[in-house]
This record gives structure tokens, sequence and C-alpha cells, in this order.
């Protein structure tokens, strides 16, 4: 079931409610910084009523690229990227999903790194992998509760940047990278965050966008050339993902967001599309839905309310 912000809640034996699960929203997507010709501090929005254009929302406290998008029930955050030709920032920045407010900065990552992925837990976001001068394999972690303090909780498999992060209830999830990894991820949402390989994409790529039903994870479009490919993996049974449809038009460095339906993957190198899929079981390819503000934007950060 769905609660007040559409956030899916799963229940175990006896009925009794599981985790939260942050990774759905019922009334917008966002795209959050990027490169638009320039460092874009941007956060445009979708809505997932009426599809259509997206608006712009607000702007976050500086422009950035190639940073991670999480989402808590009722603000977005942009983690690390690059700015102004400065690579590997720390900087942790947070913006309403209800107000027009100018996004602040509330903190730092352990690392300073780019092309990182984001997962969010009920309680927690996560900063992982990313580009510190090495391929980064840290799991960096702050409390959505207050202070924003970060911690290294684990690490992954092996370093890897141009990676993008995905979750469920209970798991963090991070998907591909560079160079051409297929490799899949995962780590469970707790004080320790140490990751387990768990299966392979269909295709290796990097520079993909991700998105999640609660029941599967996705990677769509990303760089191995370019790709279209729609990927799905199972959640509860983890193993190696499966090809369940192609995005409406190849592209690479597109973000993505989830409705508790459909998954979004916007923008991307030289595209300003937003694409949207089914998550009902059968072939799941996206058909083109609206466009973003910008002529063309990439490397943005998703995450949804």
């Amino acid at each position: 079931m769905a609660n007040f912000y559409g956030q899916f809640i799963g229940f175990g034996a006896g009925g009794v409610a599981t985790a939260a699960f942050h990774g759905v929203g019922s009334n917008y997507g966002f795209a959050a910084g990027g490169y638009a010709g320039g460092y874009s501090a941007a956060v445009d929005k979708v809505s997932f009523a009426s599809d259509g254009d997206s608006t712009s929302h607000c702007s976050l406290y500086r422009g950035m690229t190639q940073g991670a998008g999480c989402s808590s029930t009722t603000d977005g955050y942009q983690l690390g990227g690059e700015y102004s030709g400065h690579e590997y920032d720390d900087t942790v920045q947070k913006f309403s999903f209800t107000s027009t407010s100018t996004g602040t900065d509330i903190g730092n990552l352990t690392v300073a790194k780019d092309k990182l992925g984001g997962c969010s837990s009920e309680l927690h976001a996560y900063g992982v992998g990313g580009d510190s001068g090495p391929a980064s394999n840290v799991i960096d972690r702050f409390a959505f509760s207050g202070g924003f303090s970060c911690a290294d909780v684990g690490d992954l498999t092996v370093g890897r940047k141009w990676t993008a992060g995905a979750c469920s209830s209970t798991h963090g999830y991070i998907l591909g990278g560079q160079t051409n990894s297929d490799v899949v991820d995962k780590f469970l949402f707790g004080s320790s965050a140490t990751a387990s390989d768990v299966g392979n994409l269909t295709v290796g790529r990097s520079h993909v966008a991700t998105q999640q039903s609660g029941t599967y994870v996705y990677a769509s479009g990303g760089r191995t050339g370019t790709t279209d490919v729609i990927d799905k993996s199972d959640v509860a049974s983890d193993g190696n993902s499966v090809d369940v449809g192609d995005l409406s038009t190849s592209r690479y460095e597109p973000s993505g967001c989830s409705s508790t339906t459909h998954g979004y993957t916007q923008g991307g190198f030289s595209s300003n599309v937003v694409d949207k899929f089914s998550f009902a079981v059968g072939t799941q390819n996206a058909s083109d839905v609206g466009n973003l503000v910008a002529s063309t934007r990439d490397s943005s950060s998703g995450t949804q309310y």
C-alpha cells in the first residue's frame, strides 16, 4: 500500500509493517543540477499526474553536475559532484519539495567526489562510489533527522565511477559504472553497509539512469557506445537483470525518478527528453512524455516526492 507521501510500505509476517520505501513518489519527479551549456543550479519538476513538459521548481545553492540524488519525505538532496571546473566536491545540498526557496548547503561527504550514486532509506541518504582521484568504493551515509554529519559505513565490491544508485525498502543497489561494468552491488541499510555482488546488467555500461518500484530496480540508457536498454532486477531474488524494453531514444548521462506506477528517464547528453515507462509486467518500452526546461541537460540528479 502507499502512505500519505506515496511511499511503499511493505508488510512482513503477521502484517507487521516493514521500513517505509522512499524510492517512489505520488506527486512530482525532480531533476536537479547537471550540465546545460554550463554548471546548472536549476531544479525542474515533472507532474506524475499529468506528465507534459517539466517546469522550473527552484534553484540549488550552487550549480553542480555529476552528483547524486536522494529523497526524504519532504526534501531532495544533491550529494557531491563538480562545479565551476573544480572536481571532487564534497558538498551536500538540500531543497524543499514543496517550497520554491533556493537550496541550502547543509554538510559534506567524508570524501570529495563526483560521478557517484545515491540511495535513500527511510532514515538515511547514501552517497556511493564515484571519482575521488581513483575510483571510490566508499559508502557514505547521513541521517535525514538532522545534523547531516556523514560517516563512511562500508565499501562497494570494487571502486566505480559513473555509477548510479537505486533502492528497495531494505537495501541500496549500485548499478554499472565505468569502464562498462555490468556489476549490480547490493548493501543492507543499517550500521554496516558492506556490499556484495548479486548479479549483472544485460549490457555492461556506465552513465545510466535508475528507477525503482519496490519490487524491482531498473537501469535505463547508459554508455557502452550509447544504449536505449531498460534492464530490470528483482530485489527479492537478486540474480542477473533482464532486458524488458527500450527508451524512446538512446542516450547516456540521464537522471531517473519513480512514481508509484512508472519510471521516468530525464534528459541526457544532447537531450532534454523525459521518457516514461510502466512498472507493470511485460514489455516496458518507454514513451516521450515531455521535455526538461533547458534545450539539453545531462548529469542531473533525480529525486521524487
